[in-house]
């Protein structure tokens, strides 16, 4: 469902669309307040809100399941589950940006080295044939 979404999501604001949408499900829909306030405040505020209300939600799977609720248990476990494939999903663009980001310098790099290897081939070719002149 939701997640499968999420998990498709090709942009971070994709993926924050569609967490905030659950989240707004889950307060209109969630009669019993089976939830606590944490995880469905709005607004998402990034990556680090999204890492945070995914502990506390950890947090309140252990002391439900410790209180055998299982109605609550349940309801957590989706949050988690949406929550976590969120987190996943947005940690995964946060790599591919900061990868974005420094593949410039790499290709910099790259194009440096080609220039110094070229450069010294062809220094050498001079000097090789500035020795076969003199050898003449």
């Amino acid at each position: 469902m939701i997640s499968n979404i999420i998990r498709e999501a090709n942009t971070e604001s994709e993926v924050y669309f569609w967490l905030t949408a659950y989240i707004e499900a889950m307060r209109f829909g969630d009669k019993l307040n089976l939830l606590s306030e944490h995880p469905t405040r709005l607004p998402l505020t990034g990556l680090d809100d999204v890492r945070g209300r995914s502990a506390k939600l950890i947090a309140e799977l252990d002391v439900a399941s410790k209180r055998l609720d299982d109605k609550v248990c349940v309801v957590i476990k989706e949050a988690l589950e949406i929550f976590g494939t969120a987190l996943t999903r947005l940690e995964m663009f946060q790599r591919v940006s900061q990868f974005q980001r420094s593949a410039p310098q790499t290709t910099a790099w790259s194009d440096m080295v080609a220039r110094d290897t070229e450069a010294s081939s062809i220094d050498s070719l001079n000097g090789d044939r500035t020795m076969a002149e003199l050898r003449l």
